[in-house]
């Protein structure tokens, strides 16, 4: 299946990313108006508006009323509130990253993962179990569930790189994601996989990632170990009548 083309407001959200990536566009800097923005990508203000409020939304830029569009946040700065790439978090954090692959089997959907999923109960999942790794320590240890009618076995031959970029390939491009953290204790199991003290705290993050048009495509749990780099979460205030 052919991966999804980028549309307009995905081109134009992307080379934005890129400049403050770049450091061309720096925390604090003001945008060019829309006509400036226009003229650069030769795209229509409707398509510029829509690249600005989902890099908003992301908690990358901030709109000022009367003002204009800022840098809030730069992309080299990991937030919980995008999906994350956890080798380039961990690079960023200035550690070399790396993944072990602990266990990739194809097997049937328990009951709770298939309604996570929202797939039939007769479903088969692709499971795969990983670690990663900063500078070979590990400090994550994930279980990502597929269903296996996603899953093409040249895309997905090589599991110790980005799932995301190995669903691109097939046209399944997650692009939201819904995730709830928990701290918990580690047990016994991952005392051993994190080569951290039973007892010791983690976050744990119970996530379902959905494609562009809402289908669930992947269910994954992480438990991290939390010294090695920080997890910010972006939080908007929505003002209300209230007068407290």
């Amino acid at each position: 299946m052919a991966s999804r083309r980028p549309s307009l407001v995905d081109e134009v959200r992307d080379d934005i990313l890129g400049l403050m990536s770049a450091g061309t566009l720096k925390v604090g800097d003001q945008l060019p108006n829309e006509q400036e923005m226009c003229e650069r990508w030769n795209v229509s203000r409707a398509t510029i508006r829509e690249a600005y409020r989902s890099l908003i939304a992301a908690g990358f830029l901030h709109a000022k009323r009367g003002s204009g569009t800022f840098v809030l946040r730069s992309p080299n700065q990991r937030s919980l509130d995008t999906s994350l790439s956890y080798m380039a978090m961990i690079a960023d954090a200035g550690h070399t990253p790396g993944i072990r692959l602990i266990r990739r089997e194809e097997r049937a959907a328990t009951t709770g993962e298939a309604e996570r999923l929202k797939l039939p109960h007769d479903s088969r999942l692709l499971v795969v179990d990983r670690i990663h790794t900063a500078d070979d320590h590990p400090v994550i240890f994930s279980r990502d569930r597929l269903p296996s009618e996603l899953v093409s076995p040249t895309a997905f031959a090589d599991m110790t790189g980005s799932l995301f970029s190995m669903m691109e390939t097939v046209g399944y491009e997650p692009r939201s994601a819904r995730a709830r953290l928990t701290p918990v204790r580690t047990d016994e199991v991952l005392s051993q996989l994190l080569a951290v003290p039973e007892g010791a705290p983690l976050l744990h993050i119970d996530e379902i990632d959905y494609d562009t048009d809402g289908r669930a495509v992947l269910y994954s749990e992480e438990w991290h170990v939390g010294d090695v780099f920080p997890l910010w979460l972006n939080r908007r205030v929505t003002l209300h009548n209230d007068p407290y």
